[in-house]
């Protein structure tokens, strides 16, 4: 199945491309504060972000792979992004991760793109579970994760790839059987 583009009331969520790498580095990627409670760094040039599209684009063949672009109908403005971050095939679960540009923060978009996914892979996998976390510095994603219907579930420690651990907020959806 893979990405496919969702519309929304107000979002289209699809697959990024190349061009996207200026809206992408103004709107969030570059951001101290947009980054600063997620798994990397914020880019510090133009070239690094279209290098990660580029991989990006590299995946999209994958029927496993799933990563949309959140724009604004309207204006046709990407605002952030929204990735399957884990597929446990085995145990049928995910793992999601978001993020949006500060200045589209407390406007519901992320909660919307967020339903909207999880409707998606519910209906067009067979997953059975989808996973969330954050930090739990940041709560506002913990409020976006409830609004789309996922129930707290505890304090876990996350290990990374650099063998380092930090304290998570975990939140989980279950599909309707």
């Amino acid at each position: 199945m893979g990405t496919h583009t969702i519309i929304t009331e107000r979002l289209i969520l699809r697959k990024f491309e190349l061009n996207d790498a200026i809206q992408m580095y103004n709107n969030w990627a570059s951001n101290k504060k947009v980054t600063h409670f997620l798994t990397w760094e914020p880019h510090s040039n133009i070239a690094s972000v279209e290098k990660s599209i580029s991989k990006r684009l590299l995946k999209y063949s994958d029927p496993n792979f799933f990563d949309w672009g959140i724009e604004l109908s309207v204006s046709e403005t990407l605002i952030g992004s929204i990735t399957v971050t884990h597929y446990n095939k085995e145990e049928n679960i995910m793992e999601i991760g978001y993020v949006i540009g500060e200045q589209w923060w407390s406007n519901g978009y992320t909660t919307e793109a967020l339903t909207a996914v999880v409707t998606y892979l519910f209906e067009n996998t067979a997953v059975k579970k989808i996973e969330g976390f954050h930090d739990p510095m940041n709560p506002q994603s913990g409020r976006v994760l409830k609004k789309s219907g996922f129930e707290y579930e505890g304090i876990v420690y996350k290990k990374f790839s650099d063998n380092s651990n930090c304290k998570k907020c975990q939140y989980s959806i279950y599909k309707n059987m």
